[in-house]
């Protein structure tokens, strides 16, 4: 997601393999494709470190939420405690 004019640059950083500066989004979303939760992040932050973000807030907010189907860039344990 490109960053638009006046928006703090301690919120955008730079993609260094897509050479893409603006940020980053991490969507959960549950079998018919209803949002759980979104992660909105600076775009130099790593895809995994997002995705345990997200996860940490599916657990949270989602109590009833078991497991998480992720791909394969998360190296993270997808079962939800």
């Amino acid at each position: 997601m490109h960053a638009a004019a006046g928006i703090p640059s301690a919120t955008i950083g730079l993609d260094a393999g897509k050479k893409i500066r603006g940020r980053k989004r991490g969507i959960a979303t549950d079998a018919p494709g209803l949002s759980i939760n979104v992660v909105v992040t600076a775009a130099n932050v790593h895809d995994n470190a997002i995705g345990v973000e997200l996860l940490d807030w599916v657990a949270i907010d989602n109590p009833g939420v078991r497991t998480a189907g992720v791909d394969a860039t998360c190296s993270c344990d997808s079962s939800v405690p």
